[in-house]
């Protein structure tokens, strides 16, 4: 009797770990992203961090990831395809409003910063003007 007791402890704490592994989420995509954005592998790592996204434990992690390399990678409209599809998923998520609203922000500031960067033809005829003249 002592020796079956025995034995069935052992197969339970053999397989206690072993259910214990299977629930944890995947997170192995999410920390070699980490990795490779350390190392300066921008486009290496988003790819990743989209992988990480489908586990719902790493979504808010992911997605502050991907958004730090698409920043370095100056892909800021990007992110908006995975921010739609995880806003469908969970549309109260603070943190995934804040990354849109970011991210929206960015690409207001972009266009804007075009637009004055290019001079307009008005701008640039008092320079044509005096262009002709000798000094």
């Amino acid at each position: 009797m002592a020796a079956r007791i025995r034995s069935l402890a052992v197969a339970l704490a053999l397989l206690v770990p072993a259910a214990a592994r299977a629930q944890q989420p995947d997170t192995s995509a999410f920390y070699r992203a980490l990795d490779l954005e350390g190392a300066g592998k921008y486009q290496a790592a988003a790819r990743l961090y989209r992988q990480a996204l489908a586990q719902p434990a790493n979504r808010v992690s992911a997605l502050l990831g991907l958004e730090r390399a698409y920043a370095e990678l100056n892909w800021t409209d990007s992110l908006l395809a995975p921010l739609d599809s995880l806003l469908a998923i969970d549309p109260r998520q603070p943190t995934f409003r804040t990354v849109q609203l970011r991210a929206y922000t960015m690409l207001a500031r972009d266009a804007a910063r075009r637009r004055t960067a290019r001079p307009s033809r008005a701008s640039m005829a008092p320079l044509r003007s005096s262009a002709g003249r000798p000094s």
